[in-house]
């Protein structure tokens, strides 16, 4: 049971709510891991014994939980707030209704058409659509109408190439000869298309068995323009995303922003009724970011809020550090964390082994090991948190490499030097079967004695530069990965816990994109776990966040609304001539974006998109035929004759090459 607050309050912990509860101790080692708190009142008394105790309340918009067991506290939330969450997560996955029976009393009412048993053809509307007959009331009804079709509808293609290859939207509106409102609707009538085709093919996951996935987690801020001179305020957006690191594939991306909800009818209903003097996770508003809130732990500090001088960051409490939205509802980013992890837990139901590599944001480990507690229970999900210094020169990068490979030379030496003496090393001993099914990864491969004597060999008649620039054979990459870990599990026998109880372990290897690596295991259990030290190395070996920081990145390069802006704000203002005036415009250029990156483009050795390697079997085979699939398979390159250009005072310009 869960103790009372300081004051003598019950402590109401939430209940769960369809089947989603999070408030429990989320240290993996711990007894009480997965173990919720009762929501009754805990018992009083110096006998007393509760397994968690409330701290905070008196006012504090933070609750903590705290385990008794191991000393670790964290954050109450409310499970309603992150069902909800996740329900705008997954709207864009539900199939568009289908026409049924208008008469609340009837027994077909909501049974979708066409359907022999029930309805029956009554004709045709005037537009052409469907009209059915119920046969239990005799009533009649047909579908929404079509769409007209705009006259404009050949230059979405060019639209949506453009808007890839960041040219600004008035330059955009001025290629395509469109007025700046039509253009924006043009963005709109794009977006819904692409989510559409995003959700015909990712309803298939749920039922898509996969063996093991590699995730990557991180987050990245985007920033808004402000609207009126009144306050001239940045709006900053966080979104979150994870991707596999073995196809690329982004398997879900989330804003926390919700134009469908109005933050001002929510702030003045929790004023009316009293809940805005509650916690957040006590009210029906929990993941919505309150203006209140803002004041309230402004004026507990002692201060005003204020713009800060530097440039805004995330932040984890749910505090808000920029303006609201003009519109719609700025959600709180530990509710978006969860929910998206939640989300990705449902989306790939039947995958059986997860490993996840998060960034060293606060907020993602302790949500992604709350959502995944029974698979990690089960040893179903190993978790990594990988830290990496970005701020390092090129000079500082090469030197660390380097030094790296000069300490990998010295290990391929001493194992080909015990080798020759006959030694039988241990870490090439013959393993039972049973023991490699439990220990399979991917490119997890034992190299054998002569394997590792033939690629020391031909090293030693190479030049330091050649060592690390050659072309690598199947062979000599097994051999250095087996190094690795050999690096890797020297290592481990050296870690020891920082202030905090963290085992942070240095990778030997890093890369020229990732240096100074750092990992540390969340979920190390011991010999609960199940794995052997060899695959336990190649999970450290495995670590890396390119995949999803590649993904952040071609947002920033691709379009020009969601480049960062140059540091050169003064007053603590951030204002850039092409960052969107509207939040949804966020919205709509990341997931037109995940669409292309998953489906669209290759990367420059891959002649695949990551759908093809994600799922084994490409939806879309090639480039061509997706960027046309998303838009529309009946749209084609606007004609030399109609799309052509006549600036005035100049000679007309040659027509486009046809869309590739």
């Amino acid at each position: 049971m869960a103790s009372s607050a300081e004051g003598g309050e019950p402590n109401p912990v939430p209940d769960e709510y369809i089947g989603i509860q999070v408030n429990f101790c989320r240290n993996p080692t711990c007894a009480n891991f997965g173990v919720p708190a009762s929501p009754q009142p805990a018992a009083r008394g110096p006998g007393a014994q509760n397994v968690y105790t409330r701290i905070g309340g008196g006012g504090r918009l933070e609750v903590n939980l705290k385990c008794h067991a191991c000393g670790s506290a964290y954050p109450i939330k409310s499970n309603r707030g992150i069902f909800e969450e996740l329900v705008r997560m997954e709207t864009y996955l539900h199939p568009a209704a289908r026409p049924s029976c208008r008469t609340p009393t009837c027994p077909n009412y909501g049974e979708p058409a066409p359907d022999p048993a029930r309805y029956q053809s009554h004709g045709r509307t005037k537009s052409g659509k469907p009209r059915f007959e119920c046969r239990a009331c005799g009533r009649t009804f047909s579908s929404k109408a079509r769409t007209r079709r705009s006259p404009y509808s050949d230059n979405e293609p060019w639209i949506f190439r453009h808007l890839l290859n960041k040219v600004p939207f008035r330059r955009t509106a001025e290629l395509n000869q469109l007025f700046p409102h039509t253009l924006y609707r043009k963005i709109d009538l794009i977006h819904r298309k692409c989510a559409a085709f995003a959700a015909e093919h990712e309803r298939k996951l749920p039922h898509m068995t996969f063996e093991r996935l590699y995730l990557s987690t991180d987050r990245q801020m985007f920033a808004v323009n402000w609207s009126s001179r009144r306050d001239r305020t940045n709006t900053m957006l966080a979104s979150i995303a994870t991707a596999d690191n073995i196809s690329r594939y982004v398997f879900g991306a989330h804003l926390n922003f919700d134009p469908t909800v109005d933050a001002d009818a929510a702030e003045a209903d929790a004023i009316s009724n009293g809940e805005i003097l509650l916690p957040p996770y006590l009210r029906h508003s929990a993941r919505i970011l309150l203006q209140a809130d803002q004041l309230r732990k402004a004026a507990r500090k002692g201060r005003k809020p204020k713009t800060p001088k530097r440039r805004p960051k995330a932040s984890m409490d749910g505090a808000i550090i920029s303006r609201p939205p003009d519109y719609g509802a700025q959600i709180s980013d530990p509710y978006v964390i969860h929910a998206h992890f939640e989300f990705l837990r449902r989306l790939l139901a039947r995958c059986r082994t997860f490993r996840f590599y998060l960034d060293p944001d606060p907020g993602l480990w302790p949500a992604c090991l709350a959502m995944f507690h029974r698979e990690v229970a089960t040893n179903q999900v190993e978790a990594f948190v990988v830290q990496i210094q970005k701020n390092l020169t090129r000079p500082e990068r090469e030197k660390t490499i380097a030094e790296a490979w000069a300490l990998f030379e010295v290990y391929l030496t001493d194992i080909n030097d015990r080798i020759a003496r006959g030694e039988k090393l241990g870490e090439l001993r013959e393993t039972a079967a049973d023991q490699i099914i439990a220990d399979w990864e991917a490119d997890l491969v034992q190299p054998t004695p002569e394997d590792i004597a033939d690629v020391f060999a031909r090293r030693q008649a190479m030049t330091k530069r050649e060592r690390r620039k050659a072309a690598q054979d199947k062979q000599a990459r097994d051999v250095e990965a087996f190094v690795r870990r050999l690096m890797i599990r020297a290592a481990m026998k050296r870690l020891r816990a920082n202030k905090k109880g963290e085992f942070w372990l240095k990778h030997p290897m890093p890369r020229l994109d990732e240096p100074m690596k750092t990992i540390w295991r969340l979920t190390d259990r011991g010999s609960v776990s199940g794995l052997s030290d060899d695959s336990i190395a190649h999970l450290y070996d495995r670590a890396s966040l390119h995949a999803i920081d590649n993904y952040f990145q071609l947002a920033r390069r691709n379009f020009s609304a969601l480049e960062r802006a140059p540091n050169t704000a003064r007053r603590g203002r951030l204002h850039y001539i092409y960052m969107p005036f509207d939040p949804m415009t966020v919205v709509r250029l990341l997931d037109m974006h995940r669409v292309h990156f998953n489906f669209v483009k290759t990367g420059r050795t891959a002649r695949r998109p990551p759908c093809a390697s994600a799922w084994r079997t490409a939806p879309i085979r090639r480039k061509k035929s997706s960027r046309r699939s998303i838009l529309s398979r009946r749209l084609r390159p606007p004609s030399p004759s109609a799309r052509r250009l006549r600036p005035h005072g100049r000679r007309s310009q040659p027509s486009r090459v046809r869309l590739r």
